[in-house]
């Protein structure tokens, strides 16, 4: 039986009222219920034992990835799988990992799938999506993180990280230790700091801000963007500085310095270092600029098609 419920008339009286929903009423908050549900995609809570010397392959196509390293050795994955996703699989052969997410053949409409994954902080770990965002933290091993419509956001604390994004923003933290960290990104801000060792860096049509360790080779190129580079430098370091439409600014860190090649086609070139401080040599076909600062063993070159280049200690 249906409870009446009791309203206040205008009089102040109290008058009963019965409620009787209609059977199409009920069927659509059943329906409405059932879509909510189904909607809210499918959580995800697996566990497996793996070598925490091993390696972590992680795929996901749209939504997220985010990995973290803990002392377990085991692989630990959370998140909701999206709606129209087939499944999770979880695969493991002797030290190798993998992680993916299985769209149907004819997929279509298929909602974002939220991975958070913990692994052992010594797994070298590879990441591969489509318009997924990588988050990566608290990992000491070798990084390899593609995306192609997502932000790459990492810590690094090993010999060698590849980040690589077609359409988004790279930012990376390091810790102090050398490595080779190659970064590449066509349509997306960059931002590393605190990496040393070699550093290479290659942009289309992006901001570049860098703030370097100590740098034994570092090779930077750049389409349409400018670049921000702070570095100090290894006793004979390398570094090159290429632009296109860009201006390029340079902070020498350190005493080491070195010998200093700049140049620019369309643009000026300002330096506050060497012994021709602040001067500017011109000439029909732009500016250009070389000097010995410090103890002179490590090579500066940098150029620019068109936009200005400045180099300073501050």
């Amino acid at each position: 039986m249906n409870k009446p419920f009791t309203q206040q008339n205008t009089a102040g009286a109290m008058t009963k009222k019965s409620f009787n929903p209609s059977p199409s009423t009920l069927a659509l908050a059943v329906l409405l219920m059932i879509s909510s549900a189904s909607g809210a995609g499918t959580p995800i809570d697996r566990t497996v034992a793996i070598d925490p010397l091993g390696t972590v392959d992680v795929s996901n196509v749209a939504g997220s990835v985010t990995v973290t390293g803990w002392e377990r050795n085991e692989v630990a994955i959370s998140g909701t799988l999206g709606k129209g996703v087939e499944r999770l699989d979880v695969n493991t052969d002797g030290k190798a990992t993998r992680i993916k997410v299985v769209l149907p053949s004819n997929a279509m409409n298929v909602e974002d799938t939220v991975l958070k994954i913990q692994v052992p902080r010594k797994s070298s770990l590879a990441v591969n999506t489509v318009s997924a965002d990588v988050t990566v933290r608290d990992l000491t091993a070798s990084q390899r993180l593609q995306t192609v419509s997502g932000d790459v956001t990492t810590q690094i604390a090993a010999e060698a990280a590849e980040l690589r994004t077609v359409s988004g923003d790279i930012e990376v933290t390091g810790s102090g230790p050398r490595g080779v960290l190659e970064i590449a990104s066509v349509s997306g801000d960059i931002r590393a700091m605190r990496v040393a060792g070699e550093v290479n860096v290659t942009n289309v049509s992006g901001d570049m801000l860098l703030g370097l360790g100590a740098v034994s080779r570092s090779r930077i190129r750049t389409t349409s963007g400018d670049v921000t580079m702070a570095a100090a430098l290894d006793p004979g370091a390398r570094v090159d500085i290429e632009g296109t439409s860009s201006d390029i600014k340079y902070v020498s860190v350190g005493p080491e310095g070195g010998q200093f090649d700049l140049a620019t086609f369309s643009g000026d070139v300002i330096s506050c270092l060497g012994p021709r401080a602040g001067q500017t040599d011109r000439s029909g076909r732009g500016s250009s600029l070389q000097f010995s600062h410090g103890r002179a063993s490590a090579r500066v070159r940098i150029k620019s098609l068109s936009g200005d280049i400045n180099v300073c200690d501050k």
